[in-house]
């Protein structure tokens, strides 16, 4: 496996750790405010949704894997190798 592939896939996982916590924070603030705002409607409960989130998640990282999202290119440019090009002369 290339070294690019490796970073990819940790950028991946990066992100699908990040949106299960976006979630978690999203429902713990949420609980949070329905102590202070007594007219909101109830939550619903955690495990009418889970399903959808265990389809969801890996659909999502496929989806991005397949579109090259995580893509190490897109994070590199013309600027970025010159400046590569020019560390590695002066290292030589």
């Amino acid at each position: 496996m290339r070294r690019e592939s490796h970073l990819e896939l940790a950028f991946l996982l990066q992100d699908v750790v990040t949106l299960v916590a976006s979630l978690a924070i999203a429902r713990s603030a949420r609980d949070g405010l329905a102590v202070l705002v007594p007219g909101l409607k109830p939550a619903v409960p955690v495990g009418d949704y889970v399903h959808l989130l265990l389809v969801f998640v890996p659909t999502w990282a496929l989806f991005a894997q397949r579109v090259d999202l995580q893509a190490v290119a897109r994070l590199t440019g013309t600027l970025t190798e010159l400046l590569r090009a020019l560390v590695w002369t002066q290292g030589a």
